[in-house]
C-alpha cells in the first residue's frame, strides 16, 4: 500500500474517520457526566534501609548491598499492599466512622456518612459503640467479619464498592521507592477529603506497627534458641567441673601432674638412699663379722645372750621408728624423743656387752675391751642401717603402691578435663553467639519503627479532572477503530485500485494509468493527466512495435478486455484522435456505435463493424469490415482494431497474430482472478506481439503526473504535442 492509496482511502472515508471518534467521544462524555471528584493525600517514610545508622553499622563492611537493599523494599512494598494490613486498616476506619453521630467534614462527607448508616442498622451501629472505645469496637467488628453467617458489616467489608473494601484500598494506593533512596512515597486517592486524609493515616500506623513487629519477631525466636542452648551449655559445664571435682576429691588429687611428678621424683630419690643404705648395711655387717672374729670364743655367749639380744632388738625398733619419722617429716620434739631413746638403747646395749664380756676375763685381758666398742660400734651402726634399710623399702613399697594407683587414674582424669574444655568452649559460643542475637534483637528494636517525614496533608481541592483525558482517549480509540476498520475492510477487498497492487497480482507491468473522467470535465489537472498518460502510451507502444517486422503498410493496434465494459471503446478512440492530430491516417474499427459525446475529427475513419458468426476466423481486418462500406486497409497508418468480448465470440486468433501491439484494458476497480490471468496468458500465445497493460478508471489520486501544468507536454519521442487542449473531454464508455 503505497501512500497516493493511502490518502485516497482517507480522503473517500473521510467522513467515517471523523464520525466515529466523534461518536466515541460523545458516548464518554456522556457517561462520565457525573464523573466524582477525586482527592489526594501524599506522605513519604524515611526506611534508613541504605545510608541509615544503626548498632551494627560499624560490623558492617562500608559497601552497600543493593541486591539485600531492593529485597527489603520488596518486602515493605508487600507488607504495605497485603491483605491483613489493608483489612486492620478497613475495620479501624468503620470503627472510627460509626462512632460519628452526625457528618463531620474533617472525618467523612455528608453523602459518605448517609450511605454507611445505610448500609448499616442503626440499632446494630447503637450496639457496636455502646461502649465507646476504639479497641473494643474495633474487636467487635473484626469478629462480626470473620463470621460464616452474613451480616451487615460482613458485606460492607466485602463489598468491592464499599470505601471500607481491602480490594479497593488496595487500588487507590499507590506505594514507590523514590529513585534509589531511602524514602518511600505513599499516595491515597479518594472521593472524599476526610476520608482520603483518614485512611492515609491509619494505613501508615498499622503498616509501620506491623513492619516493626516482623523485624522484632524476626530476631525473637533466634534469641531464645540460643538462650536454651546457653542454658544447657551451663548445665553441662556445671556436670563436667562436679565430676572433675568428685574424683579428685575421692582420689585425693590436688594436682595430678605435680603430683605423679613428685612421686617419681621421690622415688629415685629414695631408691638412692636405700641403695646407699644398703651398702652401709654390708660395710657393716662385714666389719662387725671382721671384729667378732678377733675375739675369743667368749664372744659366742654374748651373741646368745638373751638380754643382749634383747637390747638389739629395741635399738633395731627404735631406730627404724626415728628412721620413719625423719622420712615422714614428723615434728622435732618427736624426732628429738625418738633420737634419746636410741642414744638411750645404744649405751644400754654397750654397758650389757661390756658387763657380759668383763664377766668371764681375767685382768690380762683388758686391751680386748677396745675390740669389743669397736664391735659395738659396728653393731649399733649395723642395727641401725637395718632399720632405715626396712623404712626404705616400706617406703618403695608404698610408691610403688602409689604409682600403680595413679597410673589409671590419668587417662580418667584427662578425659574428664576433656569433657570440661568441650563444654566450656561450648558455652563461650554459645554465649557469643548469643550475644550477637541479643545485638541484632535490639538493633531491630532501635531501625523497626520508620521516620515520618512527611506526615499526611488535608486534600483541600481535589486533582485536576481526568474527564478530558477520557475524551480524548475516546476520540483516539474512535480514531484507531476506524482506521482499523478501513485497513481490514482494504485487506479483504481485492480490487486493483492502482498500478503498483496490479503489478503484485497479476505480475504484469502497467503501461498507463487513465484517470475516471467526468461527464463534460473542464478540471485542467485531469485533462493534463489524461494527456500526459496518453503520450507515454504512444512512447510505449512506439518502442515495443519498433521490433516487429514491418511487411504491411499499415500497424495494426488490437484493444481487449478479459472483461466486458472496461473502457475498450473510450481508450480507442483517444488513441485514433492522438494519432490523427500527430498527421497519421487512422482508421478506427469498433463491434461498437460511437456515442455523441465521443464523436472523433474527421480524419479518424470510424467504422462499427458487425461481429458475424465467422468472426474468429477472419484473416485481414478487410474481411472484418466486409460489405458495410469500402474499405480499403491499404490507404491508412495505422488501424485501431477493437476485439469483441469473449462471452460473443472466441478469440480471433488470426487477427490477433497479424497485430503489431496489443493493449489488454484493465478496469481499475475489478478484482483480478485466475480466470483473468488464463486469458491473458490465451492472447500471450496467440501473438507473438507485445501485449501492454492499461489501468481504466484510476483514482486521479493514485496518478502521479510529473509535467508542469501550464507548460506543453512532451512526450518520449521528443516531439513537442500542442498544450491547447480540448474544451471538454469526452467521458470514457464503459465497453
Amino acid at each position: 500500500m503505497n501512500s497516493q492509496l493511502i490518502n485516497r482511502l482517507l480522503r473517500q472515508n473521510i467522513f467515517w474517520l471523523i464520525l466515529m471518534p466523534v461518536i466515541a467521544a460523545c458516548t464518554a462524555y456522556y457517561f462520565t457526566r457525573s464523573l466524582p471528584r477525586v482527592y489526594e493525600s501524599t506522605a513519604t517514610l524515611y526506611t534508613g534501609l541504605t545510608s541509615g545508622y544503626s548498632i551494627l553499622s560499624n560490623e558492617s563492611n562500608a559497601r552497600v548491598d543493593h541486591e539485600a537493599v531492593d529485597n527489603a523494599f520488596e518486602n515493605l512494598l508487600s507488607t504495605i499492599s497485603s491483605r491483613e494490613t489493608m483489612a486492620q486498616v478497613s475495620i479501624r476506619l468503620l470503627s472510627r466512622h460509626l462512632m460519628l453521630e452526625s457528618p463531620d467534614s474533617m472525618v467523612m462527607d455528608n453523602h459518605n456518612f448517609k450511605e454507611l448508616r445505610k448500609a448499616v442498622p442503626e440499632e446494630l451501629r447503637a450496639n457496636l459503640v455502646a461502649s465507646r472505645n476504639e479497641q473494643l469496637i474495633y474487636r467487635r467488628i473484626d469478629s462480626m467479619a470473620h463470621t460464616i453467617s452474613d451480616n451487615p458489616i460482613k458485606k460492607l467489608l466485602s463489598n468491592p464498592t464499599s470505601d471500607y473494601s481491602t480490594a479497593r484500598i488496595t487500588k487507590q494506593l499507590k506505594a514507590i521507592r523514590k529513585k534509589d533512596s531511602d524514602m518511600l512515597e505513599l499516595s491515597f486517592q479518594a472521593d472524599d477529603a476526610a476520608l482520603t486524609y483518614a485512611t492515609l493515616t491509619e494505613l501508615i500506623d498499622v503498616f509501620s506497627n506491623r513492619y516493626a513487629g516482623f523485624k522484632t519477631s524476626e530476631t525473637s525466636p533466634v534469641v531464645s534458641y540460643y538462650n536454651n542452648r546457653n542454658q544447657e551449655a551451663i548445665q553441662k559445664l556445671q556436670q563436667a567441673e562436679q565430676r572433675l571435682k568428685a574424683f579428685e576429691e575421692t582420689n585425693q588429687i590436688i594436682n595430678y601432674d605435680e603430683e605423679s611428678r613428685s612421686i617419681a621424683l621421690n622415688k629415685d630419690a629414695l631408691q638412692g638412699q636405700y641403695n646407699e643404705e644398703l651398702m652401709k648395711l654390708k660395710a657393716a655387717k662385714a666389719s662387725m663379722d671382721a671384729l667378732g672374729k678377733r675375739l675369743d670364743d667368749r664372744m659366742n655367749a654374748l651373741s646368745v645372750n638373751d638380754e643382749l639380744l634383747t637390747k638389739r632388738q629395741e635399738l633395731t625398733t627404735a631406730t627404724s621408728q626415728l628412721s620413719q619419722a625423719r622420712m615422714a617429716g614428723r615434728p622435732k620434739e618427736t624426732i628429738d624423743q625418738l633420737l634419746g631413746k636410741v642414744n638411750r638403747l645404744t649405751d644400754d646395749l654397750r654397758v650389757t656387752a661390756q658387763k657380759y664380756y668383763k664377766a668371764g676375763n681375767s685382768t690380762e685381758s683388758i686391751p680386748q675391751m677396745h675390740l669389743l666398742d669397736e664391735w659395738l660400734n659396728r653393731v649399733i651402726l649395723y642395727e641401725e642401717s637395718k632399720a632405715r634399710l626396712a623404712t626404705y623399702e616400706k617406703r618403695l613399697v608404698d610408691f610403688k603402691d602409689m604409682a600403680a594407683k595413679f597410673t589409671p587414674l590419668g587417662s580418667t582424669l584427662t578425659q574428664i578435663k576433656r569433657d570440661v574444655s568441650v563444654a566450656e568452649k561450648d558455652y563461650l559460643a554459645t554465649m557469643v553467639a548469643l550475644s550477637q542475637a541479643k545485638t541484632r534483637q535490639k538493633n531491630a528494636e532501635m531501625t523497626g519503627p520508620l521516620k515520618l517525614l512527611d506526615a499526611p496533608q488535608f486534600p483541600l481541592h481535589p486533582l485536576p479532572s481526568k474527564r478530558w483525558m477520557i475524551l480524548g482517549a475516546a476520540f483516539g480509540v474512535g480514531l484507531v477503530l476506524a482506521l482499523l476498520l478501513l485497513l481490514i475492510r482494504y485487506l479483504i477487498d481485492g480490487r486493483i485500485y492502482d498500478a503498483t497492487r496490479f503489478e503484485e497480482v497479476a505480475k504484469l507491468p502497467v503501461a498507463a494509468s487513465f484517470p475516471a473522467v467526468p461527464a463534460r470535465s473542464r478540471n485542467k489537472k485531469t485533462r493534463i493527466m489524461l494527456q500526459y498518460m496518453l503520450d507515454n502510451l504512444r512512447s510505449r507502444a512506439e518502442v515495443d512495435m519498433s521490433s516487429m517486422p514491418d511487411y504491411r503498410p499499415y500497424v495494426l493496434i488490437s484493444v481487449w478486455s478479459t472483461r466486458p465494459k472496461q473502457g475498450k471503446t473510450w481508450l480507442a478512440s483517444q488513441l485514433a484522435e492522438q494519432y490523427a492530430v500527430a498527421g497519421k491516417r487512422v482508421a478506427l474499427l469498433s463491434p461498437y456505435t460511437l456515442s455523441e459525446g465521443n464523436q472523433l475529427p474527421e480524419e479518424v475513419t470510424t467504422i462499427a463493424y458487425e461481429v458475424r458468426s465467422d468472426f474468429a476466423y477472419a484473416k485481414t481486418v478487410d474481411q472484418v469490415v466486409g460489405n458495410l462500406m469500402p474499405f480499403d486497409s491499404q490507404q491508412y497508418d495505422i488501424i485501431l482494431l477493437e476485439l469483441p468480448d469473449l462471452s460473443i465470440t472466441p478469440i480471433a486468433t488470426h487477427l490477433v497474430a497479424q497485430s503489431n501491439l496489443l493493449l489488454m484494458v484493465v478496469n481499475a476497480r475489478i478484482t483480478w482472478n485466475s480466470t483473468d490471468q488464463n486469458l491473458y496468458q490465451l492472447y500471450r500465445k496467440a501473438t507473438k506481439a507485445p501485449i501492454l497493460s492499461v489501468l481504466n478508471y484510476v483514482h486521479p489520486s493514485l496518478i502521479r503526473v510529473s509535467p508542469i501544468a501550464d507548460a506543453p507536454v512532451v512526450v518520449a519521442t521528443g516531439v513537442h504535442q500542442p498544450s491547447a487542449l480540448p474544451a471538454h473531454l469526452p467521458t470514457q464508455e464503459t465497453v
